[in-house]
């Protein structure tokens, strides 16, 4: 994002954004093109010791879902609120966030980039800071759910409804909030992404898909949002 803020400034530089993204996803495709296998033992790097420690922890067979106890169980859906929280809260901050900063709070696309980056390395910071106390925390799992979801969408969830109560004159104020905003979901790394595994577990893979579904439908309505705020703007103007 600090990238782009600076090319932004450029003749053309929107179309060096495009060539500049283009190039990273290409070394990332080729990257993945050589590291990834479907299957461990296919993998070269891979040893004989470290195949067999894997498929010795993998389960002989493969049990039916028990849909019904699914949606039964109250742990199960704390993972589903916890993440429609944190897509339909968080992420449409995160997705609109640099138009936001720009055309509604009139901050430069240089300056843009700038604090979108800074957001997004405290977020980096955040995540693996969180996923190394959560490892090293010798307390329950529970309780290190409850306090980094806390943390990331309850800590968020509080700094975005003072967020609503700032006048867009005072910039600096904005600004703060947006990026600590963004920052501070990095604690989600030992919420309700781990959450999803532990207390999911067999039903792990259906708490993902109820996931994802909240997290396209956030953006399908995140536009809307995003009109509706730079209408008000031009309507104050």
């Amino acid at each position: 994002m600090g990238a782009s803020g600076v090319l932004c400034n450029f003749e053309n530089g929107w179309a060096y954004i495009y060539y500049f993204h283009s190039l990273i996803t290409a070394i990332a495709f080729v990257a993945w093109f050589i590291l990834f296998r479907d299957f461990p033992r296919d993998h070269p790097w891979v040893s004989t010791s470290e195949v067999q420690c894997i498929e010795a922890c993998r389960p002989a067979s493969r049990t039916a879902v028990p849909y019904k106890a699914v949606f039964k169980d109250l742990p199960f859906w704390a993972v589903v609120v916890s993440g429609f929280g944190n897509f339909s809260g968080i992420s449409p901050l995160i997705v609109f966030s640099a138009q936001i900063l720009h055309n509604a709070l009139g901050i430069s696309p240089a300056a843009t980039g700038l604090f979108n980056s800074i957001s997004f390395l405290l977020q980096l910071i955040l995540k693996l800071s969180a996923g190394l106390i959560s490892d090293n925390w010798t307390t329950n799992e529970t309780r290190k759910l409850r306090v980094f979801n806390t943390l990331s969408c309850g800590l968020c969830g509080a700094l975005m409804l003072v967020m609503a109560g700032v006048h867009r004159s005072s910039t600096a104020t904005c600004v703060f909030l947006i990026v600590l905003t963004q920052g501070l979901i990095g604690f989600n790394s030992a919420g309700f992404n781990k959450a999803a595994v532990v207390v999911a577990r067999y039903a792990r893979w259906y708490s993902f898909f109820l996931l994802r579904i909240f997290l396209a439908e956030t953006e399908l309505l995140s536009a809307v949002h995003f009109t509706h705020t730079i209408y008000e703007r031009s309507c104050i103007a």
